[in-house]
């Protein structure tokens, strides 16, 4: 636990830590310029890397086959991983770490966790307000502990924040090309190819009365629009049947928690004030929700909805930035309500996990290379 604990102290601590105006300086305190410019989230992704990169090959459900794929590649010749069973990019880049490293799995973890890292830290780091409720928003996703396992999706999921600048910039080529070497690594990604139109669709407050009634509807109907939509994936030549099963992560839970940030995301801001950033990663929230409502019946909805829940934490705290004036005092408790309970949760979940020995994805507890 304590490893995991640490993690949430110590970033929680560095929201008070900004370098003063004084070269060289820090100063800890409160206040606006405190706020803009801590230091909690880039000591988060950095204690985070080290988690990732310093565990111990019994740390996450997939990782003792990522050891195994990863002796054959680096063993193996560049034709041998560039046509393995795996994705062709996942394979080369097993092959060329297995080469640079001697073999050292260790180092492989390490490099592969600052590969998927890096780019998230990136999109976290560009606005440092409400950095704590960003930071434990993300500690209660499935994602979250995704990335101790899956190592080939999570690798997907970083190049999928480099697809979404492209997005920003309306560089549609270069989005595209983004997606297909994201799904070089994980086929799961080509979900990615929403994120493109997604952003620039116009959905303001006053629909969200369709919205909401959308997501009941594909959640009361998940099992049939389900099925269906896996047989035209199966015509489409799309594999599904090759996804091992992942442990149930609180999927109707988060069906709830995801739908009532959807309407949090809606009612709260001034449209007036949200920029096209906002408004569609709020788009994202909403595909989020509906692919949640699948994540119940097949372990493939969970594996698509990783790319999107990214975003969640991301948007849930830009609102307060956008809160109407009417709202502003609800949005102020509604932080500190959701800072509240999601610190508890996450303390209770990794309690419960290092309980129970083997939970969330094998993630708890925390066992460093070094103690095997």
């Amino acid at each position: 636990m304590i490893p995991y604990f640490t993690l949430l102290i110590l970033s929680f601590l560095f929201c008070f830590v900004t370098k003063a105006r004084e070269k060289g300086k820090l100063y800890v305190g409160l206040g606006k310029e405190v706020s803009e410019n801590n230091f909690a989230i880039p000591v988060f992704f950095l204690l985070l890397w080290s988690l990732l990169a310093c565990r111990s090959v019994e740390i996450g459900t997939d990782t003792p086959n990522y050891e195994l794929f990863f002796n054959r590649f680096c063993n193996g010749s560049f034709s041998q991983a560039l046509t393995g069973e795996l994705e062709p990019l996942f394979g080369v880049l097993n092959w060329l770490i297995g080469k640079l490293t001697g073999g050292n799995f260790q180092l492989y973890l390490a490099i592969v966790a600052a590969i998927t890292i890096i780019p998230i830290a990136s999109l976290y780091n560009q606005d440092k307000r409400h950095s704590y409720l960003k930071i434990i928003l993300f500690l209660n996703m499935s994602v979250f502990v995704m990335l101790f396992s899956g190592i080939r999706q999570a690798i997907a999921i970083g190049i999928g924040v480099v697809a979404f600048q492209f997005v920003k910039k309306k560089k549609l080529i270069l989005f595209l090309i983004t997606v297909v070497v994201a799904m070089a690594f994980h086929q799961s990604a080509f979900i990615l190819l929403a994120m493109y139109p997604l952003y620039y669709f116009k959905l303001r407050k006053n629909q969200v009365f369709v919205v909401i009634p959308l997501m009941a509807i594909v959640f009361l109907f998940n099992k049939p629009i389900f099925t269906g939509l896996l047989n035209i994936m199966s015509l489409l030549g799309t594999k599904y049947d090759d996804y091992t099963a992942v442990e149930n992560t609180g999927a109707v839970t988060m069906i709830i928690c995801f739908a009532a940030f959807t309407l949090f995301a809606y009612i709260i801001p001034d449209d007036e004030t949200e920029d096209a950033e906002f408004i569609g990663m709020r788009n994202y929230l909403v595909l989020t929700t509906l692919l949640q409502c699948f994540a119940p019946l097949h372990p493939l909805a969970m594996r698509m909805n990783y790319y999107y829940i990214l975003f969640v934490p991301v948007v849930v705290p830009k609102v307060l930035n956008y809160a109407d004036l009417r709202w502003k005092e609800v949005a102020k408790l509604a932080k500190a309500v959701l800072c509240v309970f999601f610190t508890l949760y996450f303390i209770f979940n990794v309690y419960t996990g290092c309980q129970t020995d083997g939970g969330a994805l094998n993630t708890y507890p925390y066992i460093p290379f070094w103690a095997e």
